[in-house]
């Protein structure tokens, strides 16, 4: 595949990978198979298209920047189309040999760098549905409960998932079945079967399934599945009229509804058994709800970006590997969610790596919610060191108390991952208890309106802290510390994922709360007196939680989260410099952060639908930076005194956040 077709749907479609797997490894059938199979001249590959590209292959574009080549050609998609997961008799290709021979090429081990994909069912339930009618055995098939039964097809997918978890695999994607009764599938399998048990000539069958295209494509576009499911058995009406049977509307549409609720009923069954059995497995697993997904672009197609549900592009009867754009049976006038008589289009196959990709991103994506308390923190000890600096450098006089209040802000770089401002109000005694030594304490509240947290994630929040700090004059040293604790609301947590057309939006609401403290010590030289300057060092450490949430909706994509817990701390060293007057008082300082430490637990999360769950890795280590920061003080009176300041933090790589504030101290 070239290049250039991939950047282009990257460039249009995809929620940007927020790490990267070294490769993509996948199993399965036809819905995977990148054409390792020779059919008469053509490839399997069932896709309508030449340069069209498979989920999958889009997914290692995405997360590898690199092209999945199929096994047979030494690369690493294993998938075969026909393939199944259990021993059924009727196919010779199985998921279990594509397990065997990538552990065999790989010295029996698996990756956990690697991104895992396993996807099969679909020929299970075919060929179970197929041994069923021909023993004349339907109890099974028309089975109420909530259990598989056919076969242990969905036991045998999540004992083959297992086998990859237990050597070594990382994270395995594991998607669900979609229900074969939204596609044309169902109504083409009526005549085979009717054929395959009446004893009819075969080869009737593709001037059959032509007489249904035509009827379909003839009767425009539908929406939702009533629609579907009607314009369907008007089509199979018209066939069995040109096929002799003139049968009532009413008994037609019993049969095609029979055999419909029984696809529905199987494949629920089917992924019932396979989330079941996955469960009870330990590991990285993102279950992947194909069958809501599928339905939800039935009932809306057009929000997806869909002309026709009915029919394929390539003609009712043709499979995808047989079809192209030079062949009559080829149609590009519309945007179909269907290539061939099951498997999807290109677009719907670029909708299922979207919603992978934002399943996949999900839990480092919510991580993010660190990033506002951390900034709460490293803002919060920078205003408390200011006023300490300004209590120290630039008292007005004696004055036992000193209260001080302002406003606080930060502005954000443009090459951060958040994008919106953020502000708090601040409010503060100091006690000066002898010329020696003055403690104090403040209070702050602040909050921020759709706070971009990056691309797809945004979220409000209001937020308190509480703060005592302290200082110790010795001479020309001098010794602060300072700590704070507060708690954070976040209102509004909302995680958009891009669907063809469609962008989806699903929110949450969580709590946290976050404690951090600093010590500081320092000299000053006096050049003259107005002029001071001299080295200081200090130890910030931050300490945060941001408590596990649930998304509201109830849609394929709607996950759940556990807690974050995440701590670190930063060595500062530095030289600062003030300039004392009567009137104008400007202070700088420029300091080297090295960071001492960083621990974030991982988050998991998973949709609400599954009890599997899966984490994907934090971000790596903060390094050192420069950080500069600046101000001055306005004295208005013997009493009164204004301020601003502005500091610079993380100035070594690139990103000026700004930190700042204004305010009034008050002594009495």
């Amino acid at each position: 595949m070239k290049k250039s077709i991939a950047s282009l749907i990257f460039a249009s479609c995809f929620t940007t990978p927020l790490f990267a797997f070294e490769n993509v490894i996948s199993f399965g059938d036809s819905l995977s198979d990148g054409g390792a199979l020779d059919l008469f001249g053509s490839k399997s590959r069932y896709i309508a298209g030449d340069n069209s590209l498979l989920y999958n292959e889009i997914l290692s574009l995405n997360f590898t920047n690199k092209d999945l080549i199929v096994s047979t050609a030494g690369g690493n998609n294993y998938s075969l189309s026909g393939a199944t997961a259990s021993n059924t008799p009727l196919l010779i290709y199985k998921t279990e040999k594509q397990v065997d021979e990538y552990l065999t090429r790989n010295n029996g081990k698996a990756s956990k760098d690697d991104l895992y994909i396993f996807w099969a069912g679909a020929n299970d339930i075919t060929t179970d549905v197929e041994m069923s009618l021909l023993n004349l055995n339907f109890g099974n098939l028309f089975n109420e409960g909530v259990n598989y039964q056919l076969s242990d097809a969905p036991q045998a997918v999540a004992r083959q998932v297992g086998t990859l978890l237990d050597k070594g695999a990382g994270l395995v994607v594991v998607p669900n079945l979609p229900n074969a009764g939204l596609s044309p599938w169902t109504a083409t399998a009526l005549f085979g079967f009717s054929q395959m048990l009446l004893g009819g000539n075969i080869l009737d069958l593709p001037s059959l399934y032509l007489i249904q295209d035509n009827s379909l494509r003839q009767q425009g576009n539908v929406y939702g599945e009533e629609q579907r499911q009607e314009a369907i058995i008007t089509s199979l009406s018209k066939v069995l009229n040109n096929y002799g049977l003139r049968l009532p509307h009413d008994l037609i549409a019993n049969v095609y509804r029979t055999l419909l609720s029984m696809e529905n009923r199987l494949t629920q069954q089917f992924n019932h058994d396979l989330e079941s059995s996955l469960s009870g497995l330990k590991g990285n697993i993102a279950y992947v709800d194909s069958y809501s997904l599928f339905q939800e672009m039935i009932d809306d197609p057009l929000s997806y970006g869909f002309d026709n549900i009915l029919v394929p592009i390539c003609q009712i009867g043709v499979g995808a590997p047989f079809c192209n754009q030079a062949q009559p049976s080829w149609h590009d006038d519309q945007t179909y969610l269907f290539s061939d008589w099951f498997h999807p289009s290109p677009e719907a196959h670029k909708i299922i790596a979207q919603y992978i990709t934002a399943l996949v991103n999900a839990p480092l994506m919510v991580s993010q919610l660190a990033e506002p308390v951390q900034s709460l923190m490293l803002g919060q000890n920078s205003f408390l060191m200011t006023q300490l600096s300004l209590f120290r450098q630039n008292r007005l006089n004696s004055r036992p108390y000193q209260f001080f209040g302002g406003y606080q802000g930060q502005r954000v770089a443009q090459n951060s991952s958040s994008k919106q401002p953020r502000e708090q109000s601040n409010l503060g005694v100091i006690i000066n208890a002898n010329e020696y030594f003055a403690v104090g304490g403040g209070f702050s509240i602040g909050r921020a309106n759709n706070l971009s947290l990056g691309p797809y994630l945004h979220t409000d929040y209001t937020q308190k802290t509480f703060s005592l700090f302290a200082q110790l004059l010795l001479g020309k040293s001098w010794l602060s510390t300072q700590v704070s604790v507060g708690d954070i609301k976040f209102d509004d947590i909302t995680r958009t994922i891009p669907l063809g057309k469609a962008l989806r939006k699903e929110r949450g609401v969580s709590k946290g709360n976050h404690l951090s403290g600093s010590i500081n010590a320092g000299y000053d030289f006096a050049i003259g007196e107005q002029i001071s300057h001299g080295p200081h060092v200090s130890v910030l450490y931050r300490k945060g939680k941001v408590n596990g949430f649930v998304e509201k909706s109830s849609t394929s994509s709607s996950m759940k989260f556990s807690r974050h817990r995440f701590s670190d701390s930063y060595l500062s060293t530095g030289w600062h410099f003030s300039w004392k007057n009567s009137r104008i008082n400007p202070f700088f300082e420029v300091n080297y952060i090295h960071p001492l430490y960083k621990k974030e637990s991982s988050i998991s999360g998973s949709l609400k639908s599954t009890g599997t769950s899966f984490t994907t890795p934090t971000k790596e280590k903060d390094s050192s930076n420069i950080n500069v920061k600046l101000g001055t003080s306005f004295n208005i009176n013997n009493s009164t005194q204004a301020f601003i300041t502005a500091d610079f933090p993380k100035i070594r790589n690139e990103r000026s956040d700004i930190y700042y504030s204004a305010g009034l101290n008050f002594t009495f």
